[in-house]
């Protein structure tokens, strides 16, 4: 399931590649980005605050088993992705980004330290993304973004944990500085992406859309 989830990745990243990338001329914006905090499917862990929600009473011998257990620091590595996009008009580029976000917890077991184990879980999302420049420059360009996709949460251990959902990204506030080679970084953010997003990019054909008509 996770081979074709990832082929389906793929192959909507080639498709809005084709789309959007027949002509020679167009500006094309290729970006690799890092994320702190971004949204996962597992932000909650099926508890709000703490306190697990239950469908019926556990058992005697669940109740003993998860008295036995305690969680470590739950880690993050934050989100890791690649974008591609194309300008379509001055003011508005289309694309997409495909990323991925894992978050790792130790288990412990204080009656058998032999039973300690990981609670791991990856995600990967592919977001398409409409991107706003409200501030066109040769080196400096601000802008906003509205990004909607699909992402799929699986677990190492827990086959039953594995599930699919939406992918979102608001951006309020993104930043590139550079004319080709450029860095970048969008804070106001809320997503899957991350609430604070930095990296570097390439433009090609920068110089066919740059000058101002």
């Amino acid at each position: 399931m996770n081979r074709r989830f990832l082929l389906i990745l793929a192959v909507n990243l080639l498709c809005v590649s084709s789309l959007f990338g027949q002509s020679g001329k167009r500006e094309v914006d290729t970006r690799f980005g890092y994320g702190i905090y971004p949204l996962t499917f597992d932000l909650f862990n099926d508890n709000f605050w703490g306190c697990a929600w239950h469908d019926g009473y556990p058992s005697v011998k669940e109740d003993y088993h998860n008295a036995l257990e305690f969680a470590g620091d739950r880690v993050s590595s934050g989100c890791f992705s690649f974008g591609r996009y194309y300008k379509v008009l001055r003011w508005m580029d289309l694309g997409a980004s495909i990323s991925y976000a894992g978050t790792y917890q130790t288990i412990y077991n204080s009656a058998n330290p032999g039973l300690t184990r990981r609670d791991d879980y990856h995600s990967l999302f592919f977001t398409p993304t409409i991107r706003f420049s409200w501030f066109n420059r040769e080196y400096v360009r601000m802008y906003s973004s509205v990004g909607f996709g699909l992402g799929m949460m699986f677990s190492s251990e827990d086959k039953d944990k594995n599930e699919a959902g939406p992918s979102i990204q608001l951006t309020g506030f993104g930043i590139s500085v550079g004319k080709r080679l450029y860095g970048f970084s969008e804070v106001q953010s809320v997503g899957t992406l991350g609430f604070i997003t930095f990296g570097c990019g390439y433009r090609f054909n920068v110089a066919t859309f740059s000058k101002k008509r």
